[in-house]
C-alpha cells in the first residue's frame, strides 16, 4: 500500500467507499466531495492523499494547517491498513507544519479509523452535530430595515470581514482568505445565500449548498451575524429564509453541521425547528 497524489478521475471511487462506510443516509454526493477536496483550504487538491492498494483506492486524507491548529479533514479509509497509513501520514504532516495539535473526525462506523486514533493517542475533544428538519415555506421577512444582497455580488473582501468578525471565536472555526470567500461564493446555492445590508452596513450573512444526494436538500454551511447586530433576531431569520426558499425550491430537507462546543447555534437551529439526526466525534492529539 503507498500514497500518491489526488486526481479527479478518483471521485466515483471515494463516494462509493463513503456510502459504504456511513451508508446511503449520510453519504456525500460526487459533486460536495469535489468541492470539498478542490477548495482552497485544500489549497485546490493538493493537501490530499490517497492510499492505493495493489490498483485499487483504499482511503483517501485531506489536510487543513491554520497556524497552529491543524485538522484532518475528510480522511476516509475502507480499513485498518489504510487508516494506519493515512493517520501517520497526517500527524508527520502536522508535526512538520509545527502544529500544537492535529483533529480528524469518526463517524460511529468507522470503527478501524477510531481504533487507530486511540492507539495513536488521540481523544475526543467535541461531536459535530447534524441537524435537519423538513423544507417548508415560511413567512421569513427579514428584521425591519434590512435588505438582502445576493451573496455573488458582494465584494470577497466584505465577506471575509464579516466571516472573521462573526466567526472567530467559535471552535474549529479559523480566519478566511479572499480565496476562500471566493470559493464560498461561487459553491453557494445563490437562493439560499446572501449578505444582509443596513444601509451600507452589513450585518449579517448566509450560506447555503444545495445538494440531490443522498436525498435533495439544502446545507446551511455559514451563519454569521456581526456582534453588535446580535440579539436582534437576526440569525433566526436567516435560517427562516433557508427554510423557506428550501422548500418553494422543491428541496426535501435543510441541514446543517454545528460543533456540539457551540451551544448558542445547537440552541437556535433547534428553536428552528432542526432536530438531530447523527453526530461525529472529533478526536484530537495534542503535539506539544
Amino acid at each position: 500500500m503507498y500514497l500518491r497524489a489526488l486526481d479527479r478521475r478518483d471521485i466515483l471511487a471515494l463516494v462509493a467507499m463513503h456510502r459504504a462506510i456511513v451508508g446511503p443516509a449520510m453519504s456525500w454526493s460526487a459533486a460536495m466531495l469535489e468541492r470539498q477536496l478542490w477548495d482552497p483550504n485544500h489549497r485546490h487538491g493538493r493537501h490530499v492523499v490517497v492510499a492505493v492498494d495493489d490498483g485499487t483506492i483504499a482511503g483517501v486524507a485531506g489536510w487543513v494547517d491554520v497556524g497552529r491548529e491543524f485538522f484532518g479533514s475528510p480522511v476516509l479509509a475502507r480499513d485498518d491498513r489504510a487508516a494506519s497509513l493515512l493517520v501517520d501520514e497526517l500527524i508527520a504532516r502536522a508535526r512538520t507544519a509545527g502544529a500544537a495539535w492535529i483533529r480528524i473526525g469518526c463517524a460511529d462506523s468507522e470503527d478501524h479509523k477510531r481504533a487507530v486514533l486511540v492507539a495513536r493517542g488521540f481523544s475526543v475533544q467535541l461531536h459535530f452535530v447534524t441537524m435537519a428538519c423538513a423544507a417548508e415555506p415560511r413567512d421569513a421577512a427579514p428584521p425591519a430595515g434590512l435588505v438582502r444582497v445576493p451573496l455573488a455580488t458582494v465584494a470577497p473582501e466584505v465577506l471575509r470581514e464579516m466571516h472573521d468578525a462573526s466567526m472567530l471565536e467559535i471552535d474549529n472555526s479559523g480566519p478566511m482568505s479572499l480565496d476562500d470567500a471566493r470559493h464560498l461564493q461561487a459553491r453557494a446555492w445563490p437562493d439560499g445565500s446572501g449578505v444582509w445590508f443596513d444601509g451600507d452596513r452589513p450585518t449579517s450573512f448566509l450560506i447555503t449548498v444545495r445538494d440531490c444526494e443522498p436525498i435533495d436538500h439544502a446545507l446551511i454551511d455559514q451563519v454569521g451575524v456581526a456582534p453588535h447586530w446580535r440579539r436582534r433576531g437576526i440569525a433566526r431569520a436567516l435560517l427562516d429564509h433557508a427554510i423557506d426558499v428550501a422548500g418553494q425550491a422543491g428541496a426535501l430537507e435543510v441541514r446543517a453541521l454545528i460543533a456540539s462546543s457551540n451551544r448558542a447555534s445547537l440552541a437556535l437551529h433547534a428553536a428552528a425547528g432542526l432536530r438531530e439526526i447523527s453526530r461525529r466525534e472529533m478526536l484530537q492529539l495534542n503535539l506539544v
